[in-house]
């Protein structure tokens, strides 16, 4: 049976506090009762609050509806986050050279993406391009991954606009040029499509409190579905 997807009509009115759950094992002691300390960290369950400042009564029925006539109430449901993750789109990568190679002297054009091998792709960031001299080659760097957001993809090529994948990066913010850049057909994509979306599961019930006339503040708590 397909999950459904949890998508009030609107959006929680704070950034969600995000913690997590750590399993720990009972030790027995000598001294004749039991204490917990962690011995192995079995499991990591991150685990979110949701919060509706004045909540319109939509978004009320909308959440308790939701729920009543979940197949479980509590879940699993699918749920996104953010609408998507922002493109870099004010953003550029940050272009050095370093000595290395045999090359001639050449310009290069760089772009980035933010990338994730389950969700997506963003769209490109602000165009940035460097004079390399010979026997260099290029460095790019960007700045910190978004949260949810697995790495970067660079883009670059001698000619400005037609820059192609060069590597998908996910350990570092850093990417060096290795030997002369691939001329591929994988270009940046034209839309965002790079959404957030995890299993999760209703924790607590719906907390909710009149704080005017149809108006609302809601609490929730997920926590995220461990497979």
């Amino acid at each position: 049976m397909p999950l459904e997807t949890f998508s009030p009509p609107t959006n929680p009115s704070f950034p969600y506090d995000e913690s997590t759950m750590i399993l720990t094992d009972r030790i027995p002691q000598q001294k004749g009762y039991e204490s917990s300390r962690s011995l192995l960290l079995r499991e990591i369950r991150p685990s979110v609050r949701l919060h509706w400042n004045r909540a319109p009564e939509a978004t009320l029925f909308y959440i308790e509806s939701f729920f009543r006539n979940l197949n479980g109430s509590n879940g699993p449901f699918w749920w996104i986050p953010f609408d998507k993750i922002a493109s870099p789109t004010a953003e550029s990568p940050t272009l050095t050279q370093f000595i290395d190679g045999s090359l001639g002297a050449k310009t290069y054009y760089v772009v980035f993406t933010w990338y994730d091998s389950s969700y997506g792709e963003t769209t490109q960031s602000v165009q940035s391009s460097i004079s390399v001299l010979a026997n260099r080659y290029m460095r790019a760097e960007v700045p910190v991954f978004p949260t949810f957001c697995e790495g970067w993809r660079v883009y670059a090529h001698e000619t400005s606009g037609q820059e192609c994948l060069q590597a998908t990066v996910t350990t570092s913010q850093t990417w060096e040029q290795s030997g002369a850049l691939s001329t591929g057909t994988a270009t940046p994509p034209s839309t965002n499509n790079l959404l957030v979306k995890k299993k999760w599961l209703l924790i607590g019930g719906i907390k909710k409190t009149r704080v005017d006339v149809g108006r609302w503040a809601i609490d929730l708590e997920f926590s995220e579905q461990i497979i």
